[in-house]
């Protein structure tokens, strides 16, 4: 399975706080695009999560942001629901292991 986090380079240590919020905030639109059936959106919205999570090497979300992003490619926007549901469960678990850094 892959790690919720990579090497957090230093300078970023203090902004992780920040990651959680930004990454609710894209998980919502892109569950609320997913769900309209906005195939485009939801594509957007998976590659912003992707690359928003690899500056703070969050390896898991960086994953499923990159999944997200082809199952809203391929039209899938219930594959991306799904993975939209993962999402929220590793936001939760990366919530709790930024309280421990």
């Amino acid at each position: 399975a892959t790690p919720l986090f990579g090497e957090v380079r230093p300078a970023l240590k203090p902004l992780l706080p920040e990651l959680i919020p930004s990454l609710r905030n894209l998980h919502q639109k892109a569950l609320d695009a997913a769900h309209a059936g906005k195939a485009d959106s939801t594509q957007r919205l998976g590659h912003t999560i992707k690359g928003t999570a690899a500056s703070f090497a969050a390896l898991r979300a960086k994953e499923l942001g990159l999944t997200i992003e082809n199952a809203g490619k391929a039209g899938d926007t219930q594959r991306a629901c799904d993975l939209l549901l993962e999402l929220e469960v590793v936001i939760e678990r990366m919530e709790r292991e930024i309280a421990a850094f």
